[in-house]
């Protein structure tokens, strides 16, 4: 059976890599030999799971999931239960711990996942150590964009991920620290390690003595903070990232201040280097977008000196169970701004290794993608004024990126808006957590409660919990009343969330109540800087929008064309080019005039929705094949023209298949019906 020591239960097993240790000396849990190895792997891992017993081991094996094993096995254990189990894909890296090494060495030589035969703790614990920094580097997360080897909406999601990654990074870095912000970070560390002691004592000295100046000290020493913080970035977990701001800040900001010594104004280029284990198929991805961009989506680490880099790639040593061995060429034109970097060898715990330190979220160019050796490739990337432009001219891309970073975050973001990040990126149950965990720390008197209650109000309605919604909305005014003036223009988007859960509801002449009130609000603004206006006129083209659909509700399809056209008019002067928010009020314009048998009008609004929602990152594959379907409906009736009618249905059919959407039967009938229409 297992020991009484099972450290890592099956619903809990929430790290990457973990250490399973079948040994059946390893019968008391408080001898002081499974102490004196847990201590030596400890610092590496987040915990060990020992068993005496071959069955129970194996039933634990095939219990968890998400993770990577490591397997530290007796020769007579492992001579048995090896062969069943090696070729389990959890199963990473085996290690068999002997008395009797040259025994055991001959049996293991036919199985690739074993890493060797020890028989000394401290040689075992080398390799062990070894294996899980590779293990962890071999998840290097990046996003790929602008890629000729994805179909349109793929590649809108994958620039879509890229942008809200730098806006939520961008945000995290330009809120203040808080006396809370320390305390959750410490608070999140805790509880992931809370049954490893080593770990533990680590936590504590941080909370203790940690400064600002200490960040690269404490990022490049092999504890906790290396280890979720990099996760956290690697999983794109932004419910744990927003927890690591604290860090985050001081990481960023100390590298900023060594990149202004070491590079600001200098000429040049800088070379540095940087070896990596990469699974084949991510690699390939690399190679199939040579020329492209990508974005690094966490704190990396190169090397002035190749031969460090090397040292790091592996050698090809796992090209047998899928790895291959890479080093990275990157090239950096000093006189063009990017994220910052810097050499932090003065710093690193780790010295000798002329390490350079590259910030979140750095872009480069994939140059070339070549194997160098019959075991390692050589990856090239570029930062230059040419690949710049190239960021540049991704018009929507950026176009998009700044207006969030101006109109969300200035200067002074509210920690607020981490959570309206979350919520326009779709992830509205971290959104939920994150507002309900919020709630529990701002105080009762805090000026932003209001606020808070407000969205994860507009949450819960999106949700589908509309009693829940309703509360929120109550609660918000409740403290707003007592905070806030009331012409402030909280109670403009107040008055507009109630409007559209009354909408939602089926309620329009309740939503236009509200809808007038959020107008009366909106009238009494003064003294407005050109941000703010801008935010004013936004907030009026939504009201606009929403009266528009009570009055589809109501029946009255003309007053809707009233209201629809004066908030396109608005978005049009105060939105970017093709910003999402158009895809629905031309489609909406669109309906209005199918009921007003307006044909051809109908037809202009819905192939404007189309050209829009197919080159926006922000569309959807649901909107795209509802789009489809009205175009080719109208354009068969209004033209009769079936050549671009069948062009509609069948892009309509490749969406739905290359995406998988669910309940689209009925929209399934409506493509066939257009298409069998064409040839009847």
């Amino acid at each position: 059976m297992a020991s009484s020591e099972g450290l890592l239960s099956e619903s809990n097993c929430l790290e990457d890599i973990i250490i399973i240790w079948l040994d059946e000396t390893i019968a008391n849990p408080d001898t002081i030999l499974l102490s004196q190895r847990k201590n030596l792997l400890l610092s590496y891992v987040k915990a060990i799971q020992p068993f005496t017993n071959d069955s129970a081991c194996m039933k634990y094996i095939a219990n968890i999931t998400d993770v990577h094993i490591l397997f530290i096995v007796s020769g007579s254990h492992g001579e048995k239960i090896v062969p069943i189990i090696h070729d389990l894909p959890k199963l990473t890296f085996i290690y068999i711990f002997c008395a009797d090494k040259n025994k055991h060495e001959i049996w293991t030589k036919q199985f690739n996942k074993i890493r060797g035969v020890f028989n000394d703790d401290l040689l075992l614990s080398i390799k062990v150590k070894d294996d899980v920094c590779s293990l962890v580097n071999i998840n290097f997360p990046f996003g790929l964009f602008d890629s000729a080897q994805r179909s349109l909406q793929e590649l809108s999601k994958e620039q879509a991920s890229f942008m809200w990654f730098q806006l939520v990074t961008e945000l995290l870095l330009r809120l203040p620290h808080t006396p809370d912000s320390k305390a959750e970070m410490v608070t999140e560390c805790h509880s992931h390690y809370k049954e490893n002691g080593v770990q533990l004592e680590k936590i504590t000295i941080f909370e203790n003595t940690y400064q600002a100046c200490d960040a690269i000290k404490w990022y490049t020493e092999n504890t906790f903070v290396f280890q979720l913080f990099n996760k956290a970035f690697r999983m794109q977990d932004f419910d744990v990232i927003f927890k690591y701001r604290y860090f985050l800040v001081d990481l960023f900001n100390q590298l900023g201040s060594l990149y202004n010594q070491q590079f600001k104004n200098r000429q040049g280029y800088l070379t540095v280097y940087r070896g990596q284990r990469m699974y084949r198929e991510e690699l390939m991805k690399l190679k199939h977008n040579v020329g492209h961009l990508i974005s690094i989506n966490t704190f990396f680490s190169a090397s002035l000196s190749c031969s460090v880099a090397a040292n790091f790639s592996g050698n090809g040593e796992d090209l047998s169970i899928g790895i291959e061995s890479v080093i990275f060429d990157i090239e950096v034109d000093l006189t063009v701004s990017c994220r910052p970097f810097a050499n932090i060898d003065q710093l690193s715990c780790i010295k000798d290794e002329c390490e350079v330190l590259f910030s979140v979220g750095t872009i480069f160019r994939i140059e070339s993608v070549e194997l160098e050796t019959d075991a390692i490739w050589l990856v090239k990337l570029t930062w230059t004024n040419e690949c710049s432009q190239q960021l540049t001219k991704m018009n929507q891309l950026t176009g998009l990126l700044d207006f969030y970073t101006g109109h969300y975050i200035g200067d002074h973001p509210s920690v607020l808006t981490f959570g309206l990040f979350l919520s326009k990126m779709g992830c509205l149950q971290q959104a939920k957590r994150f507002y309900i965990n919020l709630r529990k720390i701002l105080s009762t008197d805090h000026p932003d409660r209001g606020v808070l209650h407000n969205n994860l109000g507009e949450i819960m309605r999106k949700l589908g919990y509309f009693n829940q919604a309703r509360h929120h909305f109550e609660r918000a005014i409740e403290y707003c009343i007592d905070t806030m003036s009331i012409f402030h223009p909280v109670w403009a988007v107040i008055h507009s969330n109630l409007a559209l859960l009354h909408l939602t509801l089926k309620r329009p002449k309740h939503a236009l109540k509200c809808y007038h009130c959020a107008l009366l609000v909106i009238s009494r603004f003064r003294d407005l800087n050109a941000n703010q206006n801008t935010y004013i006129q936004e907030s009026k083209a939504t009201v606009y929008h929403g009266m528009g659909s009570a009055y589809i509700l109501l029946d009255q399809p003309q007053k809707a064309v009233d209201f629809y056209q004066k908030a396109l008019e608005i978005e049009l002067k105060t939105l970017p080019q093709d910003h999402p928010t158009l895809i629905d009020t031309y489609n909406e314009l669109g309906s209005v005039n199918l009921r007003l048998n307006e044909w051809t009008k109908a037809l202009e609004k819905y192939e404007e929705s189309l050209r829009i929602a197919q080159h926006n990152l922000l569309g959807s594959d649901w909107k795209l094949v509802n789009l489809h379907i009205n175009v080719a409906a109208l354009i068969y009736f209004v033209t009769g023209n079936k050549s671009k009618t069948l062009v509609h249905c069948s892009q309509a059919l490749q969406i739905m298949e290359q995406s998988k959407l669910p309940s689209i039967s009925c929209n399934r009938m409506e493509v066939y019906k257009s298409l069998a229409n064409l040839y009847t």
